[in-house]
């Protein structure tokens, strides 16, 4: 579950004000994979609690600190020359299964193993044991079945392209 999440260009600033639940809490910024997690625990206060984070070029150390439930004003400042996305989840059993419902993402073994494909190549398995050192994997797809070209104004479709090149040694 996502408590807040914000938009910050390079050089900007940000002020969230949110309230902290009694639960694991992470702010992860997934530009430049920086994360703290945050252990909330203890008699919620009243009182306003202050973090401020601070993103880099530079790889800083993820580390957890404990705060307790209640207010709290976290400041973010992006000193990145890119935007970044900082974004504050609840690390709870809800978040935990839509991470288990992810799918995976595609490897060179999944994609050379992978029936469809050598239908589609008309190539065998490659056996593990070849010792075949892949030197250069290209692949060029798109979700479209045709691009358009445009003639007098309107547009007229033709064939788009798929290139599959491999180079082995």
């Amino acid at each position: 579950m996502t408590l807040d999440s914000v938009e910050l260009p390079p050089g900007e600033k940000a002020h969230l004000s949110l309230t902290l639940p009694a639960e694991f809490i992470i702010v992860f910024e997934p530009v430049t994979h920086a994360a703290q997690f945050i252990d909330v625990k203890g008699e919620p206060v009243s009182e306003r609690q202050n973090l401020a984070l601070v993103y880099t070029n530079l790889r800083a150390p993820t580390g957890t600190m404990e705060l307790r439930p209640g207010p709290l004003r976290l400041s973010l400042e992006n000193r990145t020359d890119r935007r970044i996305l900082p974004g504050i989840w609840i690390a709870n059993d809800a978040m935990h299964e839509f991470i288990g419902k992810r799918r995976p993402f595609l490897t060179a073994k999944r994609l050379l193993s992978n029936q469809t494909f050598r239908d589609i190549y008309r190539t065998d398995t490659l056996d593990v044991d070849q010792r075949l050192k892949i030197t250069s994997l290209t692949f060029l797809f798109t979700d479209l079945k045709a691009r358009p070209s445009f003639t007098n104004g309107s547009a007229t479709w033709s064939p788009s392209i798929w290139c599959v090149s491999i180079s082995a040694s």
